[in-house]
């Protein structure tokens, strides 16, 4: 639930289709181990349980067009971190097991805070925002028109789920947003919510539909080191091999300016080395040394990289050459075999009816429920609308309809599938995934490149931020939150949701 960031809900859902991960982060928990606690900390954090923390007839925000209770913002709290965090959560190197007080948070764009902090920044955030984008839309005359059935499109969603689980809606509820959360207090919140998500999208329209082509051109030229990438081929020797300096070995190597020529220049030094050994490689084994000393390699901008900024530099060429003495005794040689260009990642639009084995019982079970959904759709009019009317009342998944899907979040058939070169708009059949279950597919077409997504994506963004002062200045509501309730925030999640590890929230969320 990021209103200023363009995290909408389909965004969410599109990871669960495949594990995705930040290199940065990655880097950081390699390196910190298993969990990071809080220097400072001494003595056992205290637990704020959610079924005690919040006092009821609070009110963080209360007007004629919006109001908030206390028991309101917690709900919130679980599920803006199930929908941002939930998933990934051990990417990020967080322990769901412990307090968030007791853990520094790897995913925050400042360091050394907390992932309380860290939470009870986006929540307010995301708080400011709604509240700020409903009484925009009382004052205006705004009347909704999705809200009511994202509601109904979630707490269906939930109680499958729940039902897989074995529990009812109001059990699966109070098992993962607290126990003094009901029904109700989830639609009310879940009302802020997409109400506020609802009316953002509705003032971004104008913006967004008049997007171009020529749009898209500028903007990539502008921030092109943030999609470029550059091939090139890297090749790693010793620096002092045997008491010998190789510094005459690594002349010869940058001195080779066709691809050839350096490939050649490279094996040689590679067999050379080897026959200075006493266990010297096989051959088979010096053949695969060499094939992976001379392929292609695709390697992103890193701002203040000193083999970035010399690959990226608008005079490189192709063959040109270069190479760093690095502190690991090794001198890294590079061969330019590209120069920077957009990297265009494949994507896909598509409708599914999803038949899950949790909902079905077996694999077989959703197999055979995905196989019937099909025959019932080409024995009717087999037509595009016939198969959205049947996704939509037929589907494991809370949404039934991908634009611009990622080859990357999508696995196994369904992938092969989805991204043949042959594939034509309007083809269908049922698929599975290495994730289970089985999707009945139709078609869309090819996607956008996910340079343009990221792009429009933060176009939006600025969109959005632009709006939202504007709204500011129109008027402040802010100063009527009650920020006090946001120091009171659970620092845990509650105990049902515990008995969950992050990665089995694909299944529940």
């Amino acid at each position: 639930m990021k209103f200023r960031s363009l995290t909408a809900f389909l965004l969410a859902v599109l990871m669960l289709l495949g594990a995705c991960s930040n290199g940065d982060v990655k880097d950081k928990k390699d390196t910190a181990g298993a969990v990071t606690t809080v220097a400072e900390q001494t003595t056992e954090p205290e637990v704020a349980e959610p079924s005690t923390i919040i006092s009821k007839n609070g009110y963080v925000y209360e007007s004629d067009s919006c109001k908030i209770t206390s028991e309101m913002l917690q709900f919130m709290f679980y599920y803006d971190f199930y929908n941002t965090y939930g998933e990934t959560s051990e990417q990020y190197n967080l322990n769901t097991d412990l307090t968030f007080t007791e853990q520094l948070c790897y995913a925050a764009e400042k360091d050394g805070i907390t992932w309380q902090e860290q939470l009870t920044d986006n929540i307010t955030e995301d708080i400011e925002d709604a509240v700020v984008y409903i009484e925009h839309a009382a004052k205006n005359g705004y009347s909704y028109t999705t809200v009511d059935e994202s509601i109904e499109t979630t707490l269906d969603q939930w109680e499958s789920t729940g039902n897989a689980l074995g529990l009812p809606l109001d059990g699966y509820i109070k098992a993962y947003y607290g126990t003094n959360i009901t029904e109700d207090i989830a639609r009310w919140a879940l009302q802020v919510i997409f109400s506020a998500t609802e009316y953002r999208d509705y003032l971004n329209k104008d913006f967004e539909d008049s997007l171009d082509d020529e749009d898209y051109d500028n903007y990539y030229s502008e921030n092109r080191l943030k999609f470029d990438i550059v091939d090139i081929i890297e090749y790693d020797m010793y620096i002092n091999f045997n008491g010998v300096i190789n510094e005459d070995r690594v002349e010869d190597i940058i001195a080779c300016h066709t691809e050839e020529e350096f490939k050649a220049k490279v094996e040689e030094n590679i067999r050379y080395f080897n026959s200075q050994l006493n266990n010297p490689k096989t051959e088979e084994a010096l053949a695969l040394t060499i094939e992976n000393s001379t392929k292609t390699i695709q390697s992103y901008y890193t701002e203040g990289g000193e083999f970035s900024e010399w690959a990226f530099a608008e005079e490189r060429q192709v063959g040109d050459t270069f190479y760093l003495e690095k502190n690991d005794g090794m001198y890294h040689i590079y061969f330019l075999q590209k120069t920077a260009y957009p990297f265009v990642k494949e994507t896909a639009d598509f409708m599914h009816m999803y038949c899950s084995v949790e909902a079905n019982g077996s694999a077989e079970a959703a197999k055979a429920k995905a196989d019937e959904l099909y025959a019932e759709w080409k024995a009717g009019e087999a037509t595009k609308e016939s198969f959205e009317k049947m996704a939509k009342e037929n589907n494991d998944d809370p949404e039934y309809l991908y634009i611009n899907a990622l080859k990357s979040y999508i696995s196994g058939e369904f992938n092969t599938w989805l991204f043949t070169e042959d594939r034509k708009v309007g083809d269908t059949a049922v698929v599975t995934t290495d994730y289970g279950g089985y999707h009945v597919v139709y078609y869309l077409g090819e996607g956008m490149p996910e340079w343009k997504i990221t792009a429009k994506e933060n176009m939006l963004n600025e969109c959005t931020e632009n709006t939202m002062n504007e709204l500011l200045e129109e008027g402040d509501v802010l100063s009527e939150i009650d920020y006090d309730f946001f120091d009171k925030l659970p620092n845990i999640l509650p105990e049902g949701a515990r008995d969950y590890k992050s990665s089995d929230y694909n299944t529940v969320y």
